[in-house]
Formats: C-alpha cells, structure tokens, sequence
C-alpha cells in the first residue's frame, strides 16, 4: 500500500486543515470576546448610573458629604448585592484591630484563632458558608 499522491492534493489539504483551524480558532474567541463585552457594558452600565446618582446627591444635598462613610457604605452595599449573607466588608483599621485578637471571622466562612506560632486554627465551619459547601481533598 505505497500510494503516491501529487503535490498539489497534499497542499490543498493541508490549506483546507488549516483554514478549518483559523476558522474554529475565530468563532471561539470571537464568542469569548462577545461575552466579555457584554460583562463590560453591563459593569459600565452600572457604574454610570452609580456615577448619576452620586452627581444628583452631590447637587441637592443640603448635608456635608462625609467620604470615609460614603465609602463604608458603598462597600457594605456592594457585598450586600452579591447575595452571600457571609461577606462583609472591613476598613483596613478595623481588619488589622480583628487580626490582632482572638477569634476573628475569615472571610471564607470559619472562625480561626491563632495557635502560639504564625497559624490559624479553624474551630468552626459556619454553616452555609462557601467553606461548609467546599469539597475538602
């Protein structure tokens, strides 16, 4: 079974592989790149209306803006939104107060304190937090 085929026949097949490549190759990443597009304008659409409302507090408020609390609470809304009754957001002082002391929350759903060397110590899983749902190996 020595078949012989001529130049040509090969070099179409091997155009003929490699445009079924470039053509798979593109609709993958153009479906890849559409849907990451779509994340963009829906993040861009939230973040002008969050843009709009700050502009319209800002122009009719009659009270002083305090920053530090706009920030707080844009966070703690933001976490809120997400829909995991376990996140909550620290202000970097109060994470490095919580971190000092015994007994601190992590933030994947344990309570951990601190052994006598640099580990932490899991001593409870709260129950429906992404740790008591995670597949342990």
């Amino acid at each position: 079974m020595n078949k012989k085929y001529s130049f040509g026949t090969l070099l179409c097949a091997i155009l003929l592989v490699a445009a079924l490549t470039f053509s798979a190759t593109m609709v993958f990443s153009t479906m890849a790149y559409n849907q990451k597009i779509l994340n963009l304008y829906e993040r861009q659409s939230m973040y002008e209306k969050l843009e709009e409302l700050d502009r319209i507090a800002r122009y009719d408020s009659i009270y002083d803006i305090d920053e530090n609390l706009l920030t707080q609470g844009l966070m703690e809304g933001y976490l809120a939104g997400i829909g995991d009754s376990e996140a909550t957001y620290t202000s970097a002082a109060d994470a490095k107060t919580l971190s000092q002391g015994q007994g601190i929350e992590v933030g994947i759903g344990v309570k951990t304190v601190r052994t006598g060397s640099k580990y932490l110590y899991v001593y409870e899983v709260l129950e429906g937090s992404g740790a008591s749902v995670a597949e342990l190996p």
